[in-house]
């Protein structure tokens, strides 16, 4: 399901199986400056992500 921000306060009704992605074990590890691929994507230093409840955009310098 998209757009569930907007969805929210409408009139029409939405069902859908969810949009929480999956819960991660929380290490208190992390690195930064580091060159990251997520769903194909890869996320270098300088990259802007911009992410809703919906989605993400990755832009490259």
């Amino acid at each position: 399901m998209r757009d569930t921000v907007e969805l929210r306060d409408t009139a029409i009704a939405v069902f859908a199986l969810g949009t929480v992605p999956r819960k991660t074990e929380k290490l208190g590890e992390g690195r930064r400056d580091v060159v990251v691929t997520f769903g194909g994507a890869t996320i270098t230093p300088g990259d802007t992500v911009y992410a809703d409840p919906d989605g993400v955009v990755v832009l490259t310098r």
